[in-house]
């Protein structure tokens, strides 16, 4: 039998079409980087948070923190951030970024600023605004949830 459902009907597949294709958008123009769309949004929350603690950085990100933790050992292995024990709450520990890491950020943005280009140009007049309130707007909605 059947199923009487569409996948055109589902929210998280429309969803997940959406966030693939722009992943590609973003990952392309960050290819020279060397970094990927995860880590330099990673790096990016660190330098915008200063020094956030792991469960920060996890919400902020909508991560769970053994995720982010998962996500954070492959960049301290590269030298571009530092874990270090909280001197406000010595059970969590906090993200920094190192010098190494900071002039790594640095020199992707451009290459983030091409695709956020890129993105706008293919949203067309008014679009990227138009995402950034829907999402924004569906992401309070759940945060309650």
């Amino acid at each position: 039998m059947r199923p009487t459902y569409s996948l055109d009907d589902c929210s998280f597949l429309r969803l997940r079409k959406l966030a693939r294709r722009i992943t590609q958008i973003y990952d392309h123009a960050l290819a020279p980087s060397g970094l990927s769309t995860n880590q330099f949004s990673i790096l990016a929350h660190i330098w915008f948070l200063k020094n956030p603690t792991v469960s920060q950085l996890g919400e902020q990100m909508v991560m769970d923190p053994s995720t982010v933790t998962r996500n954070l050992r492959p960049l301290a292995d590269k030298g571009w951030i530092t874990l270090v024990v909280s001197e406000a709450d010595r059970r969590q520990r906090e993200a920094r970024l190192t010098e190494a890491g900071l002039e790594t950020l640095r020199a992707a943005v451009p290459h983030w600023k091409t695709a956020q280009s890129q993105l706008e140009e293919l949203l067309g007049e008014g679009g990227t605004a138009t995402l950034h309130g829907a999402l924004d707007d569906v992401l309070s909605r759940l945060r309650t949830a």
